[in-house]
């Protein structure tokens, strides 16, 4: 699968003014980001409004795709699936050895580490606080547009699997992920499950 290309992003960038470039030995970036099991991934911006408002918004978003993939990958089928953290806290009673897993990360893991930018990715959040939906932003197209409330941006025939889903306050991005869950998340994950199968020959 072939890596997006960010070469005209410049590398590091948040808004947060507290936001730190990422080193290879802070915590969070680790065995779960270059394991090199497949996974899906949810992107937040490490600005402090997109951890208080936009995280719990990822865990809703990665509950619901984990409880998809259990629903068509259980009895008969060797794969199991785990709820990962990239830059955050990591939840427990998590599932073990996974052949895909379902991530939350910061757009700072992830416009900054290669072994991430090579698989499927929701944005989640406005670009004011979210630096992977800024860079989206001309690089989409809109499936969902409500002028000056919210966007969806994706590729509506998902060979491009990416997406970018926002509002333009927290109401407005719930509603956005809602629009996303209910239209387009069904389509986003059976087009990610047969290029992350395929690709790792199942």
């Amino acid at each position: 699968m072939a890596e997006k290309d960010f070469a005209d992003f410049g590398g590091f960038h948040s808004d947060d003014p507290g936001a730190e470039e990422p080193g290879p030995n802070d915590e969070g970036h680790g065995d779960e980001a270059d394991a090199g099991d497949p996974m899906i991934l949810i992107v937040v911006g490490a600005h402090i409004r997109a951890e208080v408002g936009d995280r719990p918004l990822a865990y809703r978003l990665r509950d619901r795709m984990i409880e998809w993939l259990s629903e068509h990958f259980d009895s008969g089928d060797t794969e199991s699936w785990r709820a990962g953290n990239v830059g955050g806290d990591s939840d427990a009673g998590a599932e073990e050895s996974p052949s895909i897993e379902v991530v939350v990360c910061t757009d700072v893991w992830y416009m900054n580490d290669a072994h991430l930018r090579i698989w499927p990715a929701v944005s989640l959040g406005g670009p004011g606080v979210n630096a992977l939906s800024a860079y989206l932003g001309d690089k989409l197209p809109s499936v969902l547009v409500i002028d000056d409330v919210l966007m969806i941006q994706m590729d509506a025939a998902f060979e491009e699997l990416t997406a970018a889903v926002w509002g333009v306050n927290h109401d407005a991005t719930v509603a956005a992920l809602d629009a996303f869950i209910e239209r387009y998340l069904v389509p986003f994950l059976q087009a990610a499950t047969r290029k992350l199968r395929g690709s790792h020959g199942a």
